[in-house]
């Protein structure tokens, strides 16, 4: 008889992520006005590069009223800038919660997600964001990215992928996006 054929190598082994835990509760209403006066002060704050005071006060407005959705987006925005991954969870998180059809909160929210190695809840939070935003490039490069880099899914990547050229083709990622596309068949 003719030698057996070598089996193939067994697949890797695919990664595990830990599960993020969502809240469940939005935040309560509180002081609007307080909590918008600190939230200006914020905003000049950064706008002079003082980073830190621009964190006190945003810190602040959420304490005033912790329904301040551009208070609590912009502690995500600068918690992802710093890589703080605790507080730009809980950050993104309440800005989605408080305007859960909002794209850039929910973007945000996959980004820290996706910082915090709970891929499968990033791709979740862009799929959310998909539903309500179809013709958004940039949530299909992300899908394809995560995919791609943390689940091991070329295939599934390959598909956001194409999906983000047909709606953007001119994308400023086009060329990247076709190049992974042509070593990745």
């Amino acid at each position: 008889p003719a030698p057996a054929a070598p089996l193939p190598p067994p697949a890797p082994p695919q990664p595990t992520y830990a599960q993020y835990s969502y809240r469940t509760i939005t935040p309560l209403p509180g002081d609007r006005a307080a909590g918008q006066a600190h939230f200006q002060r914020a905003q000049e704050a950064r706008s002079v590069g003082n980073r830190e005071l621009a964190r006190r006060e945003l810190q602040a407005a959420v304490q005033k009223d912790p329904r301040n959705y551009d208070a609590w987006f912009q502690m995500g925005v600068n918690a992802l800038e710093a890589k703080d991954e605790k507080a730009a969870l809980e950050a993104s998180e309440n800005a989605a919660l408080l305007q859960p059809d909002s794209l850039s909160a929910r973007y945000n929210f996959a980004l820290a997600l996706s910082q915090a190695e709970h891929p499968i809840q990033a791709v979740e939070q862009l799929k959310a964001a998909a539903r309500t935003h179809p013709n958004e490039a940039r949530i299909y490069i992300s899908l394809g990215r995560i995919h791609a880099r943390d689940l091991s899914q070329p295939g599934e990547a390959r598909k956001f992928y194409m999906k983000a050229l047909e709606i953007s083709p001119n994308h400023p990622r086009a060329d990247e996006i076709r190049q992974w596309l042509a070593a990745n068949p």
